[in-house]
């Protein structure tokens, strides 16, 4: 700004001097005049054209310096978020080890013979929870992958239909012990291009997760091709007649699953039944202080869905209503850019 007052001020100068010699010398013939100025107009020109290069040369110098910082501190970052994620991969590994001896130690147990029914259902009541835990640990050490960033996609052609009927098989026990429905449906054999191993997780933790929070009714699963505006795409539903939650923030996949996690959680809170055993009060106490009802994974694997998605490059819609039910929708990609 300085250098660009001072050029104008020298212009002033100039023409100024330039009209007052035209004045004091009437003998000069007009061309010459006009020749003055002209070069003067010129010289102004190149003065003013490389005073604003070098102003932007500057400009573009103190940018660079800035984003060099950003990069640097970005770096910084994404090593340090590295470095936790698999700090945190590690940690849970380990947990998973530790608990999987304590599932068997359990699992021995049960198959002992016990001495007093209390104590028998006692152990029913550590044999659930240890189970609970165990898969509470699995979700913590599949997000724990994924935030390490040791996902890698493995593309190949994948009959959808084949897989998610393979996964009705191994989940449906599950759901008619809970006394739930549970229907998979969509058209046979439905080729895709994309991961089979992440497809058929997603599916899993939508599905597990419907059917942890469903207290009657069912869970219905769908797989078609996408609305005609979208040909490139394949969906994935997964409904559930559970507690749903209120719209509000749900529209963010982010805050849907949170807030779905959270609101869930406060609808269903499971309560012994009124023949749980009678053991001594001291034993009660301090079964009553560890977290017996927790659900294994909560909030968890909504954020391994959300991952694996991303992953897959892959969106997730969200539809909820509280006291009706919570619809999941995946839209996949029907073939990747090799």
């Amino acid at each position: 700004m300085e250098v660009s007052r001072e050029l104008g001020r020298l212009n002033e100068c100039v023409v100024t001097e330039l009209e007052d010699y035209s004045r004091q010398h009437s003998e000069l013939q007009h061309e010459v005049m006009a020749h003055a100025r002209r070069i003067w107009a010129e010289l102004s020109a190149l003065e003013f054209s490389e005073s604003i290069g070098e102003y932007f040369v500057l400009q573009k110098l103190e940018a660079a310096g800035h984003v060099n910082d950003l990069e640097h501190a970005l770096k910084s970052i994404r090593e340090l978020e590295q470095k936790r994620a698999e700090l945190w991969h590690e940690a849970a590994h380990d947990l998973r080890g530790n608990v999987g001896v304590v599932v068997t130690a359990t699992a021995v147990l049960s198959h002992a013979p016990i001495a007093s029914l209390p104590q028998a259902k006692f152990l029913e009541v550590l044999d659930r929870n240890v189970t609970s835990l165990k898969l509470l640990l699995d979700d913590v050490t599949d997000f724990a992958r994924l935030q390490a960033g040791k996902e890698r996609l493995q593309l190949s052609q994948v009959d959808v239909a084949a897989h998610l009927s393979e996964l009705a098989g191994d989940l449906r026990a599950m759901a008619e012990q809970r006394g739930l429905s549970i229907t998979f449906s969509g058209p046979s054999p439905f080729i895709v291009s994309g991961d089979s191993v992440k497809i058929r997780r997603i599916a899993q933790n939508l599905v597990l997760n419907a059917i942890r929070y469903t207290q009657q009714g069912g869970v219905t699963v769908a797989w078609h091709d996408s609305v005609a505006s979208d040909v490139k795409r394949w969906v994935l539903s997964v409904k559930d007649t559970g507690p749903g939650f209120d719209k509000g923030p749900a529209s963010p996949l982010t805050a849907s699953f949170e807030a779905g996690a959270q609101m869930m959680h406060q609808a269903e809170a499971e309560s012994y039944s009124g023949d749980e055993p009678s053991l001594p009060a001291d034993v009660v106490k301090q079964a009553s202080m560890a977290p017996l009802h927790q659900k294994p994974g909560e909030g968890i694997g909504l954020s391994i869905v959300k991952r694996l998605s991303e992953l897959l490059d892959a969106s997730v819609e969200v539809e909820s209503a509280a006291g009706i039910g919570t619809t999941f929708r995946v839209l996949f990609p029907k073939h990747y850019a090799q």
